[in-house]
């Protein structure tokens, strides 16, 4: 089994093919960061679809739909 070097970013392996554990450190917290981003943009985009004034854990705001 090849260990794969740094060069490679999460776009290239869109699917998860290339399991986290054979990438490198970086590119591994990489990949934490971009996921946790999405998470919290769904986050965001269900309370603002939630209408009313709720409070967005993740970025603290009061939202209105």
């Amino acid at each position: 089994m090849m260990l794969l070097d740094g060069g490679i970013s999460s776009s290239t392996n869109p699917a998860g093919l290339i399991p986290t554990k054979y990438l490198a450190p970086t590119v591994r917290e990489q990949m934490r960061r971009s996921t946790s981003d999405i998470l919290s943009q769904a986050s965001t985009a269900r309370t603002k679809y939630c209408g009313e004034y709720m409070t967005d854990v993740t970025t603290q705001h009061s939202v209105k739909r």
